[in-house]
């Protein structure tokens, strides 16, 4: 309470939200260490005077990391667009509010595999949640060709900060058996 007290910002910021009567929007957020750093969700950073709860992507554009991209404010959340989408494009010309936004600098590293998995229920999710728990982000996945085969082989694309291809390899064979594992250096390929 002291700390807070002692900030020059916060008097006028209550009183700013008492005078709004007291509106979601309006409410003073003093959620980081430094004011003037950014929100950041995993490698997306928001500048705001919001608090924000989330960060997603909207279902209608898919941006990869390093593309240009816009965020727009949905209630406490941030819907994140590619510059170039339609749905951006509207909600400009409707003057929804913005934030600025950019990739965070960390840099991440994209792979492709395919593992062989046993066809029984929840093996997907095992190593979807084991590849979660890696720090791992599932971008692509294509599963079950055959349905009536006792072994199903499983496309994966995903990122990672780790851009030793040994380590990451490693920490998948743990889980699944590798069939196939590259390094894809183009997003787009």
């Amino acid at each position: 309470k002291k700390w807070v007290l002692s900030q020059k910002e916060f008097v006028s910021l209550f009183n700013a939200w008492v005078n709004s009567d007291h509106t979601k929007e309006k409410i003073p957020s003093a959620d980081r260490l430094k004011d003037e750093l950014p929100y950041t969700f995993d490698n997306i950073q928001i500048y705001s005077n919001f608090s924000i709860n989330s960060v997603s992507f909207d279902h209608c554009c898919h941006p990869k990391f390093g593309d240009d991209i816009l965020a727009f404010k949905i209630k406490n959340n941030v819907m994140i667009h590619h510059k170039m989408c339609d749905k951006a494009y509207k909600n400009i010309m409707d003057d929804h509010q913005m934030f600025f936004c950019k990739w965070a600098k960390g840099k991440l590293f994209t792979y492709k595999m395919v593992v062989s998995l046993q066809s029984k229920r929840g093996e997907l999710a095992k190593l979807l949640t084991y590849l979660s728990t890696n720090d791992i982000n599932i971008l692509f996945i294509e599963y079950g060709k055959d349905k009536y085969s006792q072994t199903q082989y499983c496309e994966i694309e995903f990122e990672t900060n780790n851009e030793n291809k040994r380590d990451v390899k490693s920490i998948v064979e743990k889980q699944s058996k590798i069939i196939e594992f590259l390094e894809a250096n183009d997003a787009y390929k």
